[in-house]
């Protein structure tokens, strides 16, 4: 008999899944009636192992659930026939001919209803939540937009009800817990099917001539087929899950990144461990495009070989994805919407593409939306990163062997590209030779290997990325000027982010949000808390704002994010610079708040006479003094 568990919103669900019980013998469900999130995660982290085989769940309780278990989790939605007979009874509470509906929940919860603004004449709107502290929100949206009435769970009717606007809650029904059981019932069948497919391999894996050992993604050793075990004559316990780099010194932390992090498979690998030699195969495993370990695959060789002789690699010979499309891009300003416009009519040529702006900006990003917008989505998407390399060295990375020889030291990034698309970023860090390179291939599609004297034929399409627009460099003849050119064909120009405010904005909530989620808090920021960041320059553009967000969510100690703790925060992780400008003027440096600039304003007006400015202010130099080291103005 399976064992599923229901996470229950309601007592009406409770109640119906409790008659389920008492007519099945096909299942039984334990029943947590339970909605609030420190409440759920708890319940699910402290599960016993192997009780239940699958969890249902409704709503955000779903996302709760997802973060604290590794356990399947059934999403039970709202059937068609019952939001049918909820906006029914709706329509009937009001003696009017059209009415304006507003239904919050979470995304998964819903049915299609698009067709049903015609149906009932009336005015039908979706308001999405991802987190419990996004209802009120919905709510005072929908009563500012003059909507007749809400549709929602127990916390949104609620709050509906206290500011004497009409709601109704959804108390779920049978039929909906009936198709969540016929999907979990689904799950379970395919469960079982797995769990034979895995008998199954494991006795080929035992019985295999290589050794094999599977790595979960942080590289702690997972299982050891019989051959492993005796081969090696280590004392592997499945349950402490030792760190694959125990074996042997020669598995470093940068082998486990290229592996682990960057999805090369790494062959002809030696490796010695204990009193043998071994030649073996790393294969990254990836699910859904994410890291999900690896095997390491081994065999005994007598021969002794020389470590010198082993094939080097680079980053640049991974086969990655880009996993960034143009769904994912927050573009609320104008000048970002255009630009998204322009870069989704360039995704459709095949010319090269230059995409500047300040470092932190989206240009790594925008360069992966273009490439899964373009016909070689399916393709490679390559990245070669030219800051960092001496001359000679990025002349070898860039050109590198240029056949399908793999067995080569360096690998072209240009082979690896083929049918596909080639990112470089920094190119104004790329040297004159190769910039002569690079332009004939721009024109030739061919590269020329020296040493042979063989033109190669390559079908990638280039994408270069830089901080500036090379003009400087141009002008001081450190750019060639025919690629500059043809470079600048199709640019993009991103503006930082103090030129954006309405993206710094959706930015902050993203990330707020995110790091609430990841770290399972329920911040939010005042609305003065909030005009604080957006007003903020952010230098450092995203790589700045996302890492600050992080740090507010991790060490504020109240829910909401207050003012003088944003304030507090950014002067003590960025205090108060002033920008490098011809005059000597105040007005390009940042201040947390009109207290901060007046003090400064009076430091100046009194040559920093600290008794005037007390004085003046009405209180003692002591709590001027506070004042100042709080603003770092001392």
């Amino acid at each position: 008999m399976k064992n599923y568990l229901l996470f229950a919103p309601n007592s009406n669900i409770a109640n119906i899944a409790s008659q389920i019980n008492a007519q099945t013998h096909d299942y039984h469900i334990d029943i947590e009636l339970c909605t609030e999130k420190e409440e759920v995660i708890k319940k699910a982290t402290s599960l016993p192992p192997e009780k239940y085989d699958l969890i249902i769940a409704r709503g955000l309780i779903v996302n709760y659930v997802k973060s604290a278990t590794s356990l399947p989790v059934v999403s039970m939605r709202m059937t068609s026939q019952e939001m049918m007979a909820l906006i029914h009874q709706a329509v009937n509470r009001f003696d009017r001919n059209h009415i304006k509906i507003g239904i919050i929940g979470s995304k998964e919860l819903f049915p299609d209803i698009s067709k049903l603004n015609s149906f009932f004449n009336a005015t039908i709107t979706l308001f999405y939540i991802t987190a419990p502290d996004e209802v009120r929100t919905c709510v005072d949206r929908a009563q500012n937009d003059q909507y007749d009435i809400i549709l929602g769970g127990l916390s949104a009717c609620q709050y509906a009800e206290s500011i004497q606007m009409p709601s109704l809650t959804f108390e779920g029904s049978e039929d909906s817990l009936l198709e969540a059981l016929r999907v979990a019932r689904q799950i379970s069948y395919a469960s079982e099917i797995e769990k034979k497919n895995r008998a199954e391999i494991s006795v080929l894996l035992d019985y295999s001539i290589n050794g094999i050992i599977r790595i979960d993604s942080n590289g702690h050793m997972i299982n050891m087929n019989r051959i492993a075990r005796e081969t090696l004559h280590y004392p592997f316990d499945s349950t402490s899950h030792q760190h694959i780099s125990a074996l042997s010194n020669n598995i470093s932390p940068s082998l486990l990144h290229q592996v682990l992090d960057l999805g090369m498979s790494i062959h002809s690998l030696f490796l010695t461990i204990g009193e043998h030699d071994f030649l073996c195969n790393f294969i990254p495993l990836t699910a859904n495009q994410v890291s999900d370990g690896a095997i390491l695959s081994l065999q005994e060789t007598k021969t002794i070989l020389n470590a010198s002789s082993i094939i080097k690699r680079d980053s640049h010979q991974a086969d990655p994805q880009a996993k960034f499309s143009f769904q994912n891009f927050i573009c609320v300003s104008e000048t970002m919407q255009q630009i998204i416009r322009n870069a989704k009519i360039m995704s459709q040529a095949d010319s090269p593409v230059f995409i500047y702006g300040e470092n932190g900006t989206e240009r790594e990003q925008l360069a992966e939306c273009i490439h899964l917008e373009s016909t070689r989505c399916n393709g490679p998407f390559i990245t070669f990163d030219c800051k960092g390399y001496r001359a000679e060295e990025q002349r070898k990375l860039l050109r590198g062997f240029l056949g399908n020889d793999k067995n080569a030291d360096y690998i072209s990034p240009f082979s690896f590209a083929d049918k596909g698309t080639l990112l470089i970023k920094n190119i104004d860090h790329l040297t004159s030779d190769n910039q002569e390179f690079l332009l004939h291939f721009l024109t030739a599609k061919t590269v020329l290997d020296p040493e042979i004297h063989r033109l190669y034929t390559y079908d990638v399409r280039i994408i270069a990325t830089a901080a500036s627009n090379l003009r400087s460099q141009l002008e001081q003849e450190e750019f060639n000027s025919e690629l500059f050119y043809l470079l600048s064909g199709m640019s993009l120009h991103l503006p930082p982010l103090r030129q954006r405010k309405e993206d710094v904005r959706a930015y902050i909530h993203s990330y707020i949000r995110h790091y609430s989620n990841l770290h399972s808090r329920l911040n939010t920021l005042s609305a003065d808390s909030e005009k604080i960041l957006v007003q903020y320059p952010w230098p450092g553009n995203l790589t700045q704002l996302s890492h600050f967000c992080e740090h507010l969510v991790l060490f504020s100690n109240r829910k909401i994010i207050s003012e003088d703790f944003v304030s507090s925060e950014l002067i003590n992780a960025f205090p108060p610079i002033k920008q490098e400008t011809a005059s000597d003027s105040d007005s390009d440096r940042f201040w947390p708040n009109e207290e901060a600039r007046h003090l400064a304003e009076l430091l100046k007006k009194y040559n920093g006479n600290k008794n005037q400015i007390a004085n003046m202010l009405g209180i003692s130099r002591s709590t001027l003094w506070r004042k100042l080291k709080r603003y770092h103005l001392q």
